[in-house]
């Protein structure tokens, strides 16, 4: 069974617009079929709020599946509560888990690197809607020679700088491999891509971001 967050284009398989337009609704599929789905809105830094779950069967397994999905994805958040609204006999004792969490740390935009050559204009423009604060802003982050580089959440970070926010919230990677994450250092590099100032020069449409970026880390991965 594979869990994932879910595309936009699976949006009509959610209740909530806002959980795919701000990538908080994960989906459970198996042989194409949609077994389980689950939605969830971030309260602070640390809490979040589980606003509607499907799973097929009542499957346990399935609910486990989705929820490892959302700690792999938010490993900073300690308690996760669910809507009184959700009428389900596999929501935890008192509506509530607890999760033993990673921190945060409060950083200067301007000290932190992109890994990325592109931006697709889509995505940045889907986020620049709700990106209005820097706890809007929290991005994964690797430590490279001495160097913060984020691994995911280029668009936020470029939103917030384009909207004059100064500072945001990082959490570090346990990954050890950090080789494919050097690779695409490396190529910013060679195209002068060394902030996210550089970086917000290179919206492209997402055909040319497909091109330019998604399509090199695939060839590279598969090579």
């Amino acid at each position: 069974m594979d869990f994932r967050r879910a595309y936009e284009t699976e949006a009509h398989n959610f209740k909530y617009d806002r959980s795919t337009e701000r990538n908080t609704a994960l989906i459970a599929i198996q042989d194409d079929e949609i077994m389980g789905t689950l939605e969830y809105d971030f309260i602070s830094l640390d809490v979040a709020e589980v606003t509607s779950f499907k799973v097929c069967n009542d499957s346990k397994e399935i609910m486990n599946g989705l929820i490892e999905e959302f700690k792999y994805w938010h490993p900073f958040i300690k308690i996760l509560y669910f809507s009184d609204l959700i009428d389900s006999k596999l929501k935890p004792q008192k509506n509530i888990m607890y999760f033993e969490a990673c921190s945060l740390s409060k950083m200067n935009i301007e000290n932190i690197i992109p890994e990325q050559l592109t931006v697709s204009k889509d995505k940045f423009d889907q986020v620049n809607q709700w990106v209005k604060s820097p706890e809007d802003v929290v991005v994964c982050t690797v430590e490279i020679e001495g160097a913060v580089v984020c691994i995911d959440g280029h668009s936020r970070l470029v939103s917030a700088y384009l909207k004059g926010i100064k500072s945001v919230y990082v959490y570090e990677d346990t990954t050890d491999d950090k080789t494919l994450f050097k690779e695409c250092l490396s190529w910013c590099k060679e195209e002068h891509i060394n902030s996210i100032a550089d970086l917000s020069k290179h919206i492209v449409s997402s055909e040319d971001h497909h091109r330019i970026w998604i399509d090199r880390c695939q060839q590279y991965l598969n090579d």
